[in-house]
């Protein structure tokens, strides 16, 4: 059923442009995370246009760089450029919603978007109606984290200076604290996710997701991220009214399932890299022995021995990897890393002295 119908507060933001800076200054930072404002026109010489929120960092189907937001955002721009906008100039950090944004570095071009169903836009209580945008970065001089920021050091405008590193997509979780982060009310929180496994009426469009009330968001802040400690489950799609001041009922595009019909854009994740737990590093073992360790769930762990051709581990649902040693005698020095999709950890290596075969059983 439709569990409500959030006023469209939450979506667009149409603002004045203040000023146009051609490539990067001192003041502005090349690091785009999640949280970060952007800016749309009509045309490359207009002045007015409309600002919405990136919600998270990902890649396009082949591998390339791309970032996540709400389809509603796109609005008619989907052949336009997009512009990041000057942190310190947000109202995130100034708390004038009304006042002109900076564009100050060029973004992309929106790729994938979809607000409704496929058919006739307006959609219906199935999963393939959601609110969902992806824009494919064009510009090389940007660097992608797999962060959201806290707003904390907007005014240094490098808003990836403090925030949360995010380690996993998941599906929002009723009773549990959930996050935002967006360009005009920054990072705000609620208690708990109150509905999950629905649909809501956002300004006539059906968007399937869950609901959080007491959670402030307003416009501006449409795609901006929501995530439930490291793990991403959501983009704001609609709200009820607010204010700068008081919380509201919000309603998120679940992004897991979203993602599905994008036609191959992934998240990006901050994997850790894998851990030996079977034995100290450095230590003697009998050739044959099991290596074990651990690493996020679900992903793959890349072994390369030093002189030898790599090979892959899969975790187990609880995350656990392993392989068995050489029996020949003699020191292996080997590293181990996670990847899952495009993502990749960074490398640990360990050392082991294999003493001998193992004893016979008797």
């Amino acid at each position: 059923m439709i569990l409500c119908t959030p006023d469209p507060v939450a979506h667009l933001a149409s603002l004045n442009v203040k000023t146009i800076n051609e490539g990067f200054g001192h003041h502005s930072s090349n690091v785009v995370v999640g949280g970060a404002g952007y800016f749309t026109a009509p045309g490359s010489t207009s002045t007015t246009g409309d600002a919405c929120s990136v919600g998270f960092t990902a890649y396009t189907p082949t591998g390339g760089p791309a970032v996540i937001s709400a389809g509603h955002c796109t609005n008619l721009f989907q052949n336009k450029e997009v512009w990041l906008t000057l942190p310190s100039g947000d109202s995130a950090y100034t708390g004038n919603l009304r006042g002109p944004v900076e564009p100050y570095a060029v973004l992309g071009t929106y790729g994938f978007s979809r607000f409704g169903s496929p058919s006739d836009g307006i959609g219906s209580e199935t999963k393939s109606s959601i609110d969902i945008s992806v824009v494919n970065v064009t510009n090389n001089a940007l660097t992608l984290e797999p962060f959201v920021t806290n707003w904390s050091t907007a005014g240094q405008n490098n808003l990836s200076l403090a925030g949360t590193h995010i380690t996993a997509l998941g599906e929002a979780q009723v009773g549990r604290p959930i996050s935002k982060s967006g360009r005009s009310s920054g990072l705000t929180g609620a208690s708990a996710v109150t509905y999950v496994d629905g649909w809501a009426n956002v300004s006539g469009h059906i968007v399937y997701g869950f609901g959080v009330e007491g959670l402030k968001s307003i416009p501006g802040d449409s795609g901006g991220a929501m995530f439930q400690g490291t793990t991403a489950v959501g983009v704001v799609s609609g709200g009820a009214a607010a204010t700068l001041t008081s919380p509201s009922f919000v309603w998120g595009s679940d992004l897991s399932n979203a993602l599905q019909y994008t036609g191959g854009y992934t998240l990006r994740l901050a994997l850790s890299a894998p851990v030996m737990t079977s034995f100290a590093n450095h230590a003697q073992i009998n050739g044959g022995a099991t290596i074990s360790g651990t690493a996020p769930a679900g992903s793959k762990v890349v072994v390369t021995p030093s002189g030898h051709a790599a090979f892959s581990a899969t975790t187990n649902s609880q995350g656990v990897w392993s392989f068995a040693a050489p029996q020949t005698p003699q020191t292996y020095t080997f590293g181990v890393h996670t990847e899952n999709g495009f993502n990749k950890s960074s490398v640990t290596t360990y050392s082991l002295t294999v003493a001998g075969p193992a004893a016979p059983v008797t």
